[in-house]
């Protein structure tokens, strides 16, 4: 009688239980390595938009320079113009 209740007693896990705790186990690794790579991508895009950015402010404070140094250049000129013009008016 004991046999037969020690046979009872004995609880096997079924073997598909092992293959699914397995599978897992290999999604979640795979998953953590999808994460980390993807993360590592944003970051470096992350980091090559502000080096864009600052070299468009760059970029756009030496137009400005330009701009202003061109507008000061056509003010001069057309003051010159303006002299020469009375100039020859008199």
């Amino acid at each position: 009688m004991t046999d037969e209740y020690t046979g009872q007693s004995k609880k096997e896990t079924p073997g598909w239980l092992m293959a699914a705790v397995l599978l897992l186990a290999i999604v979640s690794i795979a998953g953590f390595g999808l994460a980390w790579r993807d993360q590592t991508l944003v970051q470096q895009m992350n980091q090559d938009n502000a080096t864009q950015l600052k070299t468009v402010e760059q970029e756009r404070g030496q137009d400005t320079q330009a701009i202003s140094s061109l507008e000061q250049r056509l003010t001069k000129a057309m003051k010159m113009r303006l002299q020469c013009a009375a100039t020859w008016a008199s």
